[in-house]
């Protein structure tokens, strides 16, 4: 590969900045806390997205579950949804004004965050920690930043909108020259748009991938 290429991929790759991965159960459990889950919720929020995670292996299809942050008390039933969505509105219905929620949900493309889900967190003060567990056993974990402004849908799009283009082209020049396969190229685009956008909306973002 000519140098100037890559001293320019090197710069590009630069901006992307990917969170520290950690391959430890335990290490899940401290993410879990550093995101505001507390001892009484751990074990069921745990319990709960694998439980998701099996459904969607066997299905194909999202699910997802709402729990009181404080009290690790489950609202309603899991909900199943399609391919790539989940309604959570029956659950919605069944929060208590004054309370703090966990949201979790599974992505059967193991997938981070996409720009829908950060529009919904945004959307709703009472859901202090959104879960996405993907099939393949990865967990994404947001959270509001306490104290920190908390931005709007429309700044959601915005940001998303302007930093989906150059993510996708480093991405894509990462796979053209090998670093990452194609497949990947396109996988990891969620969680870099995430990553870049997250600390502008007042929010944390976390990533935990399961050891090989």
């Amino acid at each position: 590969m000519d140098s100037w290429i890559r001293r320019g991929l090197h710069r590009l790759s630069r901006r992307l900045r990917t969170p520290a991965v950690s391959e430890d159960a335990n290490n899940l459990q401290l993410l879990l806390r550093a995101h505001g889950i507390v001892e009484a919720s751990l074990p069921i929020i745990l319990q709960l997205g694998e439980q998701l995670r099996r459904l969607t292996r066997q299905t194909g299809s999202e699910f997802g579950a709402l729990v009181e942050l404080t009290t690790g008390r489950q609202l309603g039933s899991l909900v199943e949804g399609k391919a790539a969505e989940v309604d959570f509105a029956p659950l919605l219905l069944q929060m208590r004004q004054g309370s703090r929620y966990v949201q979790l949900h599974t992505h059967p493309n193991s997938t981070s965050f996409s720009d829908s889900d950060l529009r919904w967190l945004v959307n709703q003060p009472d859901v202090h920690v959104e879960v996405v567990v993907g099939a393949n056993g990865t967990w994404y974990l947001l959270s509001r930043h306490p104290g920190a402004y908390l931005a709007n849908i429309e700044m959601v799009d915005i940001m998303w909108i302007r930093e989906e283009p150059p993510v996708k082209r480093i991405l894509a020049m990462q796979a053209l020259h090998g670093e990452i396969s194609m497949i990947d190229s396109t996988h990891l685009v969620p969680h870099e748009v995430v990553n870049r956008i997250t600390p502008m909306l007042g929010l944390r973002y976390d990533r935990w991938r399961p050891a090989p």
